[in-house]
């Protein structure tokens, strides 16, 4: 057996990541490279399947330029025999396609099966089977070609001479299969011949709609609707009848309702589905197996893919594999289709059309019908038209859409021909947006793995014309904090408070989207516009003496840098560059505004010198390069706050949180006074219900000058309390996330 093992070289997350000088990549020079993680899973396993069979041969392949090289001496460090390099500088520029093809070319002595589906949303396949050691096949066969929507279809899988075999089934619409635009050349005529019912913006909604707003009030023919004839002040109700030219007389014999059409033609409605209808993953057999499924309501192509390999019979090692596909259709002679738009919002005119098909043999006359119960049908519910063997014809129903949220809309064809009954019916669901602002209140709970039951109890809003709940389980506190990263992100604005509160977290979610896989190529190239945005903002608005106010020429202020110097530094931590002699300057102006006991304050803003201190030395601790001048004012500060603190007269949850967050873990670490300050921590914790927060002693003399709120306050000590021991401080800490 032939193994071969494609591996890529990807960046360590650890690196540092910044845009290289063309804008278009990331900047390589500096970064750390490494296997990717699931291809050392790939080799490993593939390492176990060459000790398992004989005379087995394994080779390990990359695409990249001449770094790669020293990941693929890793992989035959592993156990692989033999390495091919395939030497590319411009790799990352090649569509998923392009990178199979290279594959495809490089491997004349293996079986490579490759599946990719392109950003088009098109399947690419490439199979290339050459010297397969073991031949192998297997037989595919339905019990008919063509189905009804909805029946019951049997697919016998018959596997060459009973060998044992492990299949994947799936069941797909082929149009996923290969994407290519449809035939439907005799849908152009409705394209040139569009018969609109749209109410013009003539209409008044308070009084009805005036008949001549109709284009084709003008041509003699009768429609449905409420009318109003302004100049008599008469109302004509659905149902009567208004001629053109102003003639008033008796409706024609009345149409059939859609549900006595419903009922008279036993109809069945067909309910739309998505596009991949059944999968079995894994089945293992030995004869010729039946597997029996219902089919969809969908009218259209089917493919049946299946994918079989033969296994041996000692220890289920894969010899040999094939793929084989089967094509079936659902069809009936006579049906209805039709679409709804992406985008529906409350008080839309919603033009729906349905396109009838006639394969009967005969040219017949239908009726067409629309059920939309919670929407208001504009014109005719029920219309008539006819239907040239083997052509389709068009109708188009305006609905109002009057309510929101999900709605559904069917519209059902009938045709008697020659006393036999033919009908079809489609049900589609639209989400219609509604009107009006929108109110979100999220009520959170906990429930442990002993407890039965947790009760959420939440009120609605009186005034509110629609509810919608939803209900989400988190297994993870990250989760639910994070649930809403989208409203998070953002371009900068207005002044440099503003601009690092939207920057500070779109580097955040960027960091935190990054680790867990969801950074999409076009989500990362907007994220990291925002984050150029907002740092070309924080730097233009730098002062000659390295400090930041509000503006660009007000005065420098100690807690607008202390603030800007601490965000930059989580911003690089989160990977992006940050111009070192951009955060030099602002720790250069703190140090000059330190007192000479070691102790900031923050001028006219609030705080007391306790907290700003506490404050200041976080920013300060979170530089990725500490010179001699910052270690100096960093152990004159210590040594301040420890003064103060023993002084009592300025101690708040707050301070104790920053500077327990700052030190811990650093070489200024006191951990003897950061155990007092864990154990304050949790002495002046507040209790409300089921929850605890922190907040500043209102009885203090400084809580006037309060800098952080009890949200702030309560995150600080939750962190600390995180570092500290979370599993001790576990309970509390569920509660401060609650509380959050």
């Amino acid at each position: 057996m032939k193994i071969l093992v494609c591996i890529k070289q990807v960046p360590d997350m650890e690196s540092k990541f910044k845009l290289n000088a063309e804008g278009n990549w990331y900047d390589n020079s500096d970064l750390a490279w490494r296997m990717n993680e699931y291809d050392e899973y790939a080799v490993e396993q593939a390492v176990q399947l060459k000790e398992q069979v004989a005379d087995s041969d394994l080779t390990v392949l990359s695409i990249g330029p001449d770094r790669v090289k020293e990941m693929m001496k890793k992989a035959l460090a592993m156990g692989c025999e033999r390495g091919a390099h395939i030497a590319d500088d411009d790799f990352f520029k090649k569509d998923p396609y392009e990178i199979a093809s290279v594959i495809a070319e490089y491997a004349p002595d293996f079986t490579v099966i490759i599946y990719t589906i392109s950003n088009s949303g098109k399947l690419y396949e490439s199979v290339l089977s050459v010297h397969v050691k073991f031949s192998y096949s297997f037989d595919l066969s339905t019990d008919k070609e063509i189905y009804a929507p909805g029946d019951t279809i049997t697919l016998t899988i018959s596997p060459s001479g009973n060998q044992t075999s492990i299949f994947s089934i799936s069941f797909i619409d082929s149009a996923v299969l290969d994407v290519e635009p449809e035939d439907d050349s005799e849908l152009g005529y409705f394209t040139m011949n569009s018969y609109s019912t749209y109410i013009s913006s003539g209409s008044s909604w308070g009084s009805g709609f005036d008949a001549r707003s109709y284009w084709w009030f003008w041509c003699g023919t009768p429609r449905g609707g409420i009318f109003v004839a302004e100049e008599f002040g008469l109302e004509f109700p659905r149902n009567d009848m208004l001629f053109a030219f102003g003639q008033v007389g008796p409706m024609p014999p009345s149409m059939p309702s859609f549900e006595e059409l419903l009922t008279e033609f036993d109809t069945d409605i067909r309910k739309n589905i998505s596009e991949s209808a059944n999968w079995v993953p894994k089945r293992i057999l030995s004869e010729p197996t039946n597997f029996t499924f219902k089919l969809p309501d969908n009218i259209g192509e089917w493919t049946i893919r299946v994918v079989g390999s033969s296994l041996s019979d000692s220890n289920n090692v894969v010899l040999g594999g094939a793929v084989e596909s089967i094509q079936i259709k659902t069809f009936l002679p006579f049906f209805i289709e039709f679409d709804l738009p992406q985008s529906i919002a409350q008080d839309d005119i919603l033009s729906v059309k349905g396109y009838v098909y006639n394969y009967i043999g005969d040219d017949v006359q239908a009726y067409v019908a629309i059920d939309a119960s919670n929407l208001i049908v504009l014109n005719n519910e029920v219309q008539q038209i006819t239907i040239p063997n083997g052509f389709v014809s068009e109708v188009e129903f305006s609905v109002y859409c009057k309510e929101a949220y999900l709605q559904n809309i069917t519209i059902l064809a009938a045709a008697d021909n020659n006393g036999i009954h033919y009908s079809d019916a489609k049900l589609m669901t639209a989400y219609i947006k509604p009107n009006g602002i929108e109110v979100t209140n999220r009520t959170i709970g906990f429930l442990n793995a002993s407890d039965v039951t947790s009760l959420l109890n939440f009120t609605l809003d009186p005034l509110a014309i629609y509810h919608k709940s939803t209900l989400a389980l988190y297994t993870d506190l990250m989760d639910i904090s994070i649930d809403s990263w989208n409203s998070l992100i953002g371009y900068p604005y207005g002044c440099i408070e503003q601009t690092i509160s939207k920057l500070l977290p779109t580097a955040l979610i960027y960091d935190y989207l990054n680790q867990t896989g969801q950074l999409t190529p076009v989500l990362e190239k907007k994220i990291i516009l925002m984050v150029l945005e907002g740092l070309s903002r924080i730097y233009n608005f730098q002062h000659h003496d390295g400090g930041w106010g509000w503006w660009h020429s007000d005065g420098s202020k100690i807690i607008m840098t202390a603030i800007i110097v601490s965000a930059l530094g989580q911003i690089e931590e989160a990977g992006f560059y940050i111009n070192p002699y951009v955060i030099k300057g602002g720790i250069d102006y703190l140090i000059a505004n330190q007192h000479s006991n070691g102790a900031w304050d923050f001028q006219e803003y609030s705080s007391n010198k306790l907290e700003a201190t506490a404050y200041v030395l976080k920013a300060l601790l979170n530089s990725q390069n500490i010179t001699t001048a910052i270690e100096v004012s960093i152990n004159k500060a210590i040594n301040r706050f420890s003064v103060l603190w023993n002084a009592g007269e300025m101690n708040s949850a707050y301070a104790a949180s920053l500077f327990y967050v700052a030190t811990v873990g650093s070489s200024f670490e006191n951990s003897t006074l950061n155990n007092i300050l864990i154990q304050f921590i949790k002495d002046n914790k507040k209790i409300e219900g089921n929850t605890v927060y922190w907040d500043s002693d209102q009885e203090s003399v400084w809580y006037w000058r309060k800098l952080g709120n009890e949200v702030e306050i309560t995150a600080y000590a939750t962190w600390a309390l995180a570092i500290d021991d979370f599993i001790d401080n576990y309970a509390l800490i569920q509660k401060a996330v609650r509380y959050l």
